[in-house]
């Protein structure tokens, strides 16, 4: 049978031959081969000979089955025994590509073939087998190996009717499931774990156990996942709005502390980021604050692999040159200068540098200005003042915030010195006026204390001298109460009631009326020696207003001490005491 096979393969051989386009007699022509049948039907023999040799080689070299390498056969020449051997050898793997390695081996020889029955009761159980486990691939994910596979099925099997409907099948199922697991994805990209857990539900619906199982786990794994990320991060956020430099600490690590597998990684390293710049926003904060330690700690926090690193660095050095700028030395600003220049055009605080290097040159000007205007003020007087103002009043608006503080502190000082100088004499002039206690002093002594402005330092204790001499006016033009009967007037009662009403005011000008009222109280009244308490009293409670008074104006505690009737027990010690400040006011007119 195989002498027969080989017969027919070397005449397919001659006959493409003579398909060249030429017979054997045009070929023997061409050739000057000799055209007699003799000789002709010598090479037909010798031919046939040759391959009778040639096969019975074969035949004798070929390997028995018993124990034959299926992987070291020259199929052609192959015998149809061996080829089913080697096939259920290969089925036996159970596997789709050896079941397909199977079906290939034997398709194909013939259905003349003896064994022909067998060989295709074998390739419709193996395709069969073949489709049973290409169902079972796609379900394991492997749609197209799968496919690859069911689609060289043998045309004449039962099986192959299947494969198209199976194949469409699989493939609307996995691009339903692709379909979900995307959306999934999109919304893990957009950090909602919520959304992509009820699309990510919808899986366990698909008619394929990879993805509604497998996948679904897979992917249920990482939402449980995202969602304590996005809990971490939340946490992390919440520290960043509390700022402080423990509190951006944490958040650092927190947010560095999420794994590049994870979904909300990106939403991790933008953390880090607002972080990185908020701590370099704090030790700026620091740095204008002139606390170097907690600006060099709080840039020292920024971790290398973000893009805020070398920018910190950067900080680093220009935070220690600038601690060196604190000490009002034109020399020491002078050096820092010097290093700043020397920092390339490509560093990332570049920019930052030339400007305090401005900043720098105008702090040597204001160092020098403020040292002018010092010697000035301390000078004292109202023109070395006005010098000293005027120097303050130069500092370059460039100047660093602490020096242009300290300079508006310093203006402040000289201003209200120099005011207080101006409007100094108005008001004691003012006091001297009021000393006398006539109404046209009085009068006058308001005059004076109106021509301090609003704002000006001395402004308030005017103010509070016009209000008292302002009473002491209304007291002095109250016309003065005639005497007559008390039965006719007020019952004691009511001039004591009456009286309390002034009295509970607790001014001067007040309690100087109240005891005005209450002493109409007749002497031979039941009331009276409550009245003379009260008198007594008040007249006590003014010297104590007069007491305090004069530790901030001797004339007025004067004008006070003044107001004190005579009849009033404390009247004595007030004049003792009107004695004494006036003494007192006129050694310091004096000097």
């Amino acid at each position: 049978m195989e002498k027969k096979w080989i017969d027919k393969t070397i005449a397919a051989s001659v006959t493409s031959a003579t398909h060249l386009g030429m017979s054997l007699e045009q070929a023997a022509v061409k050739l000057k081969l000799p055209l007699r049948w003799q000789f002709w039907g010598g090479v037909a023999i010798a031919v046939s000979t040759t391959i009778g040799v040639v096969s019975f080689g074969l035949m004798l070299r070929q390997p028995s089955v018993q124990g034959s390498n299926c992987q070291q056969v020259f199929w052609p020449f192959a015998s149809a025994s061996f080829r089913l051997y080697c096939a259920e050898t290969s089925a036996n793997q159970g596997t789709l590509e050896d079941l397909l390695t199977a079906i290939q081996l034997i398709d194909g020889l013939g259905k003349d073939h003896p064994l022909n029955p067998e060989i295709s009761r074998r390739i419709e159980a193996w395709s069969t087998q073949v489709l049973d486990l290409a169902e079972l691939s796609v379900n394991q994910g492997e749609i197209e190996r799968a496919i690859k596979v069911v689609q060289q099925i043998p045309a004449q099997t039962s099986a192959y009717p299947l494969v198209q409907k199976r194949v469409a099948h699989w493939r609307k199922v996995w691009a339903e499931g692709e379909a979900i697991y995307q959306k999934v994805e999109a919304a893990l990209r957009e950090q909602d774990w919520r959304k992509a857990f009820s699309i990510a539900i919808r899986l366990v619906d698909v008619d394929n156990r990879y993805w509604a199982r497998d996948k679904f786990q897979a992917i249920n794994q990482r939402i449980i996942i995202a969602q304590m990320d996005d809990s971490k991060l939340n946490r992390a956020r919440s520290l960043l709005r509390r700022e402080g430099l423990d509190n951006l600490k944490e958040a650092m690590k927190i947010a560095r502390g999420i794994p590049d597998s994870s979904d909300f990684y990106p939403g991790a390293q933008d953390l880090v980021k607002d972080v990185s710049q908020t701590l370099l926003d704090l030790a700026d904060t620091a740095l204008a604050n002139q606390d170097l330690q907690l600006a060099l700690v709080a840039a020292q926090e920024i971790p290398a692999e973000t893009p805020l690193w070398n920018a910190a660095q950067d900080y680093i050095e220009l935070a220690n040159v600038e601690a060196s700028t604190w000490t009002d030395n034109v020399a020491d600003l002078e050096v820092a200068i010097a290093r700043v220049r020397a920092m390339p055009p490509d560093r990332p605080l570049y920019a930052k540098a030339q400007t305090l290097i401005q900043r720098w040159q105008a702090d040597i000007q204001t160092v020098q200005l403020l040292a002018l205007a010092h010697r000035y003020a301390e000078a004292g007087g109202t023109q070395n003042l006005q010098v000293a103002i005027s120097q303050a009043q130069q500092v370059p608006a460039t100047a660093s915030d602490v020096r242009r503080k300290s300079a508006r502190k310093d203006l402040q000082a000289w201003t209200e010195q120099l005011q207080t100088l101006q409007d100094q004499p108005l008001l004691d002039r003012a006091e001297q006026l009021a000393a006398t206690g006539s109404l046209s002093d009085l009068r006058n002594a308001i005059g004076q204390a109106l021509q301090i402005l609003p704002g000006r330092p001395l402004y308030v204790e005017a103010q509070t001298r016009i209000q008292l001499w302002n009473q002491m006016l209304q007291v002095a033009t109250l016309p003065q109460p005639t005497p007559t009967p008390i039965e006719e007037t007020l019952p004691e009662q009511q001039w004591v009631e009456r009286a309390n009403t002034f009295a509970q005011q607790g001014t001067p000008q007040a309690l100087t009326t109240a005891i005005q009222i209450i002493n109409q109280v007749p002497l031979q009244s039941a009331q009276r020696a409550d009245a003379d308490q009260l008198i007594s009293q008040w007249g006590e409670q003014m010297l104590a207003l007069a007491r305090t008074q004069a530790e901030t104006s001797l004339p007025a505690a004067i004008a006070i001490a003044k107001q004190i009737p005579s009849f009033s027990s404390a009247y004595s010690e007030a004049q003792s005491l009107i004695q004494a400040w006036r003494a007192r006011t006129g050694s310091q007119t004096g000097t």
